[in-house]
């Protein structure tokens, strides 16, 4: 990772924090299981950052060979980060037990079968084309809590701070068919 992209990374968690040195996580703990995830070997990401308990920035720069159009990240790519940006949430804060302690252990009990989710729904606006070789924030946040179902809301920002796209989705448990 380039000493500007992290540069770029603290500079913008600050603006989200408001604080003049923000807690910049290289790698949450837990998220090491993520690191499996294709994602991972085709996106260069240059930082974690948990804000509120809720709130999670992820910075990535994303490379030309996950380009659509000459210079542009193909829309499903995009797509699919946001998705993950959005399942690493969940996933830290289902491994951390935060939903049993917030919301009582009844909202999401914390077991091993409990960290079984999957997305029930991803609805996506796109605004601006995100350009490739570039470096972009994903700013993810919880904004409902059920017993079987967690909604989460994330937002892509450019280098530049610019609203590219913002992308809702439902996470549902998932009883997986042990027969599949």
């Amino acid at each position: 990772m380039k000493e500007e992209d992290s540069e770029w990374f603290s500079r913008a968690v600050s603006a989200r924090d408001g604080t003049e040195a923000p807690e910049v996580i290289a790698l949450i703990e837990g998220m090491d299981a993520a690191k499996d995830n294709f994602l991972f070997d085709a996106v260069e990401t240059v930082g974690f950052a948990m804000l509120t308990s809720e709130r999670l920035l992820w910075g990535v720069r994303v490379g030309d060979n996950l380009q659509g159009f000459k210079g542009f990240i193909h829309g499903g790519i995009i797509a699919t980060l946001m998705d993950q940006s959005m399942g690493n949430l969940l996933f830290l804060l289902l491994r951390t037990g935060y939903f049993a302690k917030e919301y009582g252990e009844k909202a999401l009990p914390t077991t091993k079968k409990s960290l079984n989710f999957a997305t029930l729904s991803l609805n996506i606006k796109y605004f601006r084309p995100a350009r490739v070789n570039s470096l972009l924030l994903f700013d993810s946040i919880v904004t409902d809590v059920q017993p079987k179902r967690v909604a989460l809301k994330t937002q892509l920002f450019d280098e530049n701070d610019v609203l590219q796209s913002e992308s809702e989705v439902v996470f549902a448990r998932k009883n997986w068919n042990p027969k599949l």
